[in-house]
């Protein structure tokens, strides 16, 4: 596993057998916790991460069919 892009607290892309998975912090307020992603990747671009990781967490019902194990 290889991390191939990150920003402390928004999203993190790793590089797993050359496949990417967007792992994104979520929090409860007493506990944080990340979930992992294989969503294909427009873009390392920061703002589109940004983008991309805030959809996930506001929109999570929408993305959790490509949820996986996190690495």
């Amino acid at each position: 596993m290889k991390i191939i892009a990150k920003k402390n607290w928004v999203y993190c892309v790793l590089l797993e057998n050359d496949e990417q998975i967007l792992s994104v912090p979520f929090g409860d307020g007493s506990v944080d916790f990340s979930r992992a992603f294989k969503i294909p990747l427009v873009s390392l671009d920061e703002d589109y991460l940004e983008g991309l990781a805030k959809d996930v967490r506001t929109n999570y019902e929408k993305f959790k069919p490509l949820e996986v194990t996190h690495p």
